[in-house]
């Protein structure tokens, strides 16, 4: 039923649960399994252009790096796994990838962010839930 998976991860113990069970998932179903960071820009307004470069090289390096963690935590399942990242709104990037690329189904851990910020702006994972175009499985 399913054959391309996405899996949003941005470090969070949630998103490595998450992860862990696309891995299931994909095993079981064949499918492939395409791991996702967003890097958030800064957005401050008056951040002169090369400390928000800075800051974005910065962010992508630990993106790779949280790419990377997750890779190997599921590495065990033998799968076809790809690693990808983006820069933007994080929900907003993650139902854009699936949609472009036809995602069958979008496994998302339920919490990345802290609860405060969370209450604040809404969590990533509801956001995907209301706007993705494909199935979503929030993990626990």
């Amino acid at each position: 039923m399913y054959k391309k998976i996405l899996v949003p991860v941005d470090g969070s113990e949630q998103a490595a649960k998450a992860a862990l069970q696309a891995a299931e998932i994909a095993s079981a179903m064949g499918a492939e399994i395409t791991l996702f960071h967003v890097v958030v820009p800064l957005t401050v307004i008056d951040t002169p252009s090369d400390i928000k470069e800075l800051f974005m090289r910065e962010n992508q390096q630990q993106g790779q790096r949280i790419l990377e963690q997750a890779r190997k935590r599921i590495d065990s399942y033998n799968l076809t796994v790809k690693t990808e990242t983006a820069s933007g709104h994080q929900a907003h990037e993650i139902c854009k990838k699936a949609k472009d690329n036809n995602y069958d189904l979008v496994v998302i851990g339920s919490r990345g962010l802290g609860e405060i910020k969370s209450f604040l702006m809404g969590s990533v994972s509801k956001q995907v839930v209301q706007h993705a175009d494909c199935p979503v499985l929030i993990v626990r």
